[in-house]
């Protein structure tokens, strides 16, 4: 549908989401009012619409109840919960659930060695984890903090030496 944008010309509207609206710079922020009060509930700044209405979402699930009306119904069973009514354990689960929707970061040409042919599909969503093996993690938690050994016990070499 087309509409006038805030400048007034003529074009595609970007998709609307409860709770979601677009800072002029081009950030989507979130925020909720908390039922029976005048103050909101701040869930953050995001680069995608999606993922402030993803935040929206988890918030107003947990302060009203499986009646609330959401922007992706479809995923009420998927979102993160907060652990408690507190401020901040919202805003945590909002902004997990935000993730969820984040774009996966593009590796360099020839490095990420997928066969896929680049069609852009949905896979791939979220963080990538890279793990370290339980050898490394205690090299880490051993070394004193001015340690001039890598993770592999291998002494680094600087330029001074």
């Amino acid at each position: 549908m087309e509409g006038r944008t805030r400048d007034g010309h003529l074009g595609i509207s970007p998709p609307r989401y409860r709770g979601v609206r677009q800072r002029k710079w081009g950030k989507w922020v979130s925020e909720i009012r908390e039922p029976g009060k005048k103050t909101r509930i701040w869930l953050g700044s995001y680069e995608m619409p999606e993922m402030a209405a993803a935040a929206y979402d988890v918030a107003a699930l947990h302060l009203r109840g499986r009646g609330a009306q959401l922007n992706f119904p479809e995923m009420v069973d998927s979102l993160p919960r907060p652990v408690s009514s507190s401020t901040e354990d919202v805003q945590m689960a909002a902004q997990e659930a935000a993730l969820l929707f984040r774009r996966p970061i593009k590796c360099a040409e020839g490095v990420s060695g997928s066969s896929s042919g680049g069609g852009g599909g949905g896979g791939g969503l979220g963080p990538v984890r890279v793990g370290l093996s339980p050898s490394q993690i205690q090299a880490i938690n051993e070394a004193p903090l001015d340690s001039p050994k890598n993770v592999d016990g291998v002494r680094w070499r600087s330029s001074v030496e």
